[in-house]
């Protein structure tokens, strides 16, 4: 790779990007952060607890069979709205 370069980065891509861009200035024409993420996000943001952990760790297990979205089906408009069946009577 030649010349400079324009890094974008979204999500925590950009705090990559932005570690990139302070390590190798000289390569780094323009950086772009789209929804970046802050550099100090992971150390100013409160612990999980351990009920937190272990819900996470049963959704991931769960999703493969469907039941998250089971779950929260229920609490999405756009799932109710699907389920609710139209009463349309039209006289023969």
């Amino acid at each position: 790779m030649t010349g400079p370069i324009i890094l974008v980065g979204h999500s925590f891509g950009g705090v990559n990007m932005q570690r990139y861009a302070l390590t190798y200035p000289e390569h780094i024409a323009a950086l772009v952060l789209v929804d970046s993420a802050h550099e100090d996000q992971i150390t100013k943001m409160p612990q999980a607890s351990f009920l937190q952990k272990y819900l996470f760790k049963f959704g991931m297990w769960a999703a493969p069979f469907g039941i998250p979205r089971l779950y929260l089906s229920d609490a999405n408009p756009e799932e109710k709205a699907k389920k609710v069946q139209p009463n349309i009577n039209i006289p023969v």
